[in-house]
């Protein structure tokens, strides 16, 4: 099985990487088509591969952390300290 395996991803890549064939850089149902493989084994091969793109980028989505507030005003409060030191360093160190 794994020689089959290996001569079947050899014509695989024979056939999705060659430009003038039918079944290149087609996707997943365009590939086995012109291979005549079962859908498994070219979905498998596909993600094997190597991909490149010059779209955008991938946008990773991290988790946030909580934040955990003592009162009902204490955020608020915080975010105005935070923008008055802010804008005091542009300010001459100046509070308004």
């Amino acid at each position: 099985m794994g020689r089959r395996r290996t001569n079947q991803g050899e014509s695989l890549k024979r056939i999705y990487f060659n430009p003038r064939h039918t079944g290149s850089y087609g996707g997943d149902d365009r590939l086995r088509r012109a291979a005549n493989t079962p859908g498994n084994a070219t979905t498998r091969w596909l993600r094997e591969q190597d991909t490149y793109t010059l779209h955008k980028p991938v946008r990773y989505r991290f988790k946030r952390r909580r934040v955990v507030v003592g009162g009902q005003h204490q955020q608020s409060n915080l975010k105005k300290i935070q923008q008055r030191d802010d804008l005091s360093t542009y300010r001459d160190r100046r509070v308004f």
